[in-house]
């Protein structure tokens, strides 16, 4: 898919060259297919410019650096990102009247601390971590907190994301602090505590962690949702559980920057992405969840009632929405690169 990805996005960059209508999105990779944007210039007539990030920080990198003339008409920043890009004045305010489509949106999904109006973004897809590990080894009751990481009967086991903020977050949690915690004091105990956690860490991988799952390369650790039900759908003994302690909630949502050279394209995207049966095409490929009421409506009652997917309300309520971190992120960064390299 990434190859496909790669070779579609060279293609479509070529087109920029004509008289066609365009429209330039940058988008995270495997986000959409090379066929959900062929739809859209078959019936719009627009041409699409595609190109693909890895990490958030590239694409907040890319827009900071031009100042908000990136070129760019449609980005999709996860949510701590979205806030300071607003705060630094790179996105356009949404004009809602522009997309009919809106309506579709989860109400649940909204007015987020990171978005409090929903001025500058637009859910595309949202997902949590929890912890996913191998029944036929750890009985299933016997794992339901993150504190249980740090037992010793885990030695070596572990599988963590190579994803700082979520780290961070189950330190901070089983320290009784907030998840977007910005207290020097609180940042060094919580990497104090990821410091005795290290002797039951096997690897960090943010990559692969369904297939590593899958193959039971790691047996226990913290896990995406979709790519636990990947990872579920190879290894059935796989089960995934949500932390009492509560789960790491992120959101990847559309914005549009500052100066975006095709405003009216970006409005026609962005609404064809909010259509229930595009959405659903999205969902259906990268197997997390969509913010798209009409796009669960139309997926088989099997996947409307997965919990892993669509959790109760009161599950998510006790779930916390990944929001900057201002200045501390700097605080974060020097802790999280002496972690990595205690090792």
């Amino acid at each position: 898919m990434k190859k496909l990805i790669a070779i579609f996005s060279l293609m479509v960059f070529n087109l920029s060259f004509s008289s066609a209508p365009v429209v330039n999105i940058y988008n995270w990779t495997d986000y959409l297919t090379p066929e959900i944007i062929t739809q859209f210039t078959a019936e719009t007539g627009i041409h699409v410019n595609y190109a693909t990030f890895s990490e958030g920080d590239e694409a907040y990198m890319k827009i900071k650096a031009n100042q908000g003339h990136s070129g760019f008409d449609v980005v999709v920043p996860s949510s701590d990102y979205i806030q300071r890009m607003s705060r630094e004045n790179l996105l356009e305010k949404i004009d809602r009247k522009k997309l009919s489509n809106l309506h579709y949106i989860n109400p649940a999904l909204l007015h987020k601390s990171f978005d409090p109006n929903n001025d500058y973004s637009i859910p595309f897809l949202w997902g949590y971590t929890g912890l996913l590990f191998d029944k036929t080894v750890y009985q299933p009751k016997s794992i339901h907190r993150w504190k249980q990481l740090w037992e010793p009967r885990f030695r070596d086991q572990l599988l963590m994301l190579n994803d700082m903020r979520d780290v961070f977050f189950v330190a901070l949690k089983v320290l009784g602090y907030p998840a977007n915690d910005t207290n020097p004091k609180h940042l060094q105990q919580a990497y104090q505590k990821l410091l005795q956690l290290w002797p039951n860490i096997k690897l960090f991988n943010a990559d692969t962690p369904s297939t590593i799952y899958a193959n039971g390369d790691a047996l226990v650790g913290q896990c995406w949702n979709g790519d636990a039900i990947k990872a579920m759908k190879r290894n059935p003994n796989m089960m995934f559980v949500l932390p009492t302690e509560g789960i790491n909630v992120w959101m990847d949502s559309m914005v549009i920057p500052k100066h975006a050279p095709h405003l009216n394209n970006a409005y026609t995207f962005i609404n064809f992405i909010l259509r229930p049966d595009i959405a659903k095409k999205i969902s259906d490929v990268t197997q997390y969840s969509s913010p798209n009421l009409g796009a669960i409506k139309l997926m088989p009652l099997s996947l409307q009632q997965n919990t892993i997917l669509y959790p109760p309300p009161s599950v998510l309520a006790r779930g916390s929405f990944r929001a900057s971190v201002g200045s501390a992120l700097s605080t974060y960064i020097h802790y999280w690169t002496r972690l990595k390299l205690s090792g």
